[in-house]
């Protein structure tokens, strides 16, 4: 009967620790999906679409991890909604931000180290990510860019799983990595932050730089994704090469927006703006308005592009942020307008649903909303389909004709 008991009972504890599976997927650079059992879904270091890596779609994390501010390593938009954001620093890399938290059962916390060797005097801060879950305890170096102190040193030997940055230039040279790694025996080292296809342009080094200096440990190659427990690391250090989820964004591609316009001879006419939203309505960037209408004309004609005017509070705008999106109306003609998917702060966009619009007023309270929808980061679209609503009496129709759209190949 005892020896039924017992064998229950590591059998028992046998499935409860092959049920303690950490989910792992290498999004490239130094972005990592991570999967707790606990529950908790997370990404560590996301990059912003510039860097050149496709963002996947509909990932479904509950919070960000960075561990510095860097374009390369914190994206708040990543997941395509918004998530809470863990960052390591803070004041743009001048001060650190060290938190530490549990979520959903699994303890996160940032330690200090620097992004250069002349504490932070070049680069800034960085943060090192430890957390600590389903029975293990996993490290992120983010950008180190010298050997951490002691103190940290301690906090973080004998760790799982360490995440390690193996390019140089920005960060640790390959002689003080391979001495880092040494002193702080993972189980599993993942190399990050190297030279790829994707960042071929970057002056960092390819990934076969490190692995010539690596011979003393064991190096395995590994899919993109990993299911592991701590039942399943290996023993002694060994060095796990992840292949990156998704491959190179595809050109992303330029909305081209092009109409006829016929310049009308009448009062209270001519009027135009040509703008994006996202797929909740929000504004993303202008591309042009009239200069009346722009720079206080709606002041004074309240029919004047209502729905542009709500959508920007023009009132709110600094004068260049106006005077960058308007200009006199123009000649009559074709003309041209182009989005280069960044928002009113020049940074790139997500991947996603996006509209159009082109609203204009015709005759004091008679006006024209064009509109369109659209997938912006898969390719090109050659006609984007092109709804029209009039509002008050359809005075002037012909001032804006032939409103088209389409995606093109980035030049």
């Amino acid at each position: 009967m005892r020896k039924a008991l017992l064998f229950g009972i590591a059998l028992l504890a046998l499935l409860v620790a092959q049920g303690e599976a950490l989910e792992i997927r290498s999004l490239g650079h130094s972005a990592f999906f991570l999967a707790f059992e606990s529950g908790l879904r997370c990404v560590l270091d996301p990059f912003t679409p510039q860097v050149g890596y496709r963002i996947p779609e509909k990932l479904e994390a509950q919070v960000l991890i960075s561990s510095h501010e860097h374009f390369d390593h914190f994206f708040e938009g990543f997941v395509g909604k918004r998530v809470p954001v863990l960052v390591g620093t803070r004041n743009k890399g001048a001060d650190w931000n060290l938190f530490d938290e549990t979520i959903q059962g699994v303890h996160v916390f940032a330690l200090p180290s620097y992004h250069d060797e002349e504490q932070g005097a070049l680069r800034g801060k960085n943060a090192i990510i430890v957390l600590e879950g389903d029975g293990l305890r996993l490290a992120h170096l983010g950008d180190i860019g010298a050997p951490p102190e002691e103190s940290v040193r301690k906090k973080l030997r004998g760790v799982d799983i360490l995440f390690v940055p193996v390019g140089g230039n920005y960060t640790l040279p390959l002689d003080w990595v391979t001495e880092l790694i040494r002193d702080l025996a993972p189980r599993v080292v993942i190399p990050m932050h190297y030279r790829t296809e994707v960042t071929r342009d970057w002056p960092i080094a390819p990934l076969a730089d490190f692995l010539s200096r690596v011979q003393e440990w064991r190096v395995e190659k590994k899919g993109s994704v990993l299911h592991i427990s701590g039942d399943t690391l290996p023993e002694p250090t060994t060095i796990w090469i992840l292949e990156e989820e998704g491959p190179a964004m595809e050109q992303r591609g330029v909305l081209e927006i092009t109409l006829d316009f016929e310049r009308q001879r009448t009062i209270a006419s001519n009027q135009y703006a040509v703008w994006i939203e996202d797929e909740e309505g929000n504004l993303v960037k202008t591309l042009y308005v009239t200069r009346f209408t722009g720079r206080g004309g709606y002041r004074q004609r309240p029919d004047c592009l209502p729905t542009w005017v709500k959508k920007a509070n023009p009132a709110s705008l600094p004068p260049q942020t106006v005077d960058a999106t308007t200009s006199a109306t123009p000649k009559s003609g074709h003309q041209v307008y182009t989005w280069d998917g960044k928002d009113e702060s020049g940074n790139p966009v997500p991947p996603g649903t996006y509209r159009f619009f082109v609203e204009a007023t015709l005759f004091w309270s008679s006006r024209v909303l064009f509109s369109g929808t659209f997938t912006y980061g898969e390719g090109s679209v050659e006609d984007i389909p092109v709804t029209v609503e009039y509002f008050g009496e359809r005075h002037n129709e012909g001032m804006i004709t032939n409103v088209r759209a389409r995606i093109v190949p980035s030049p």
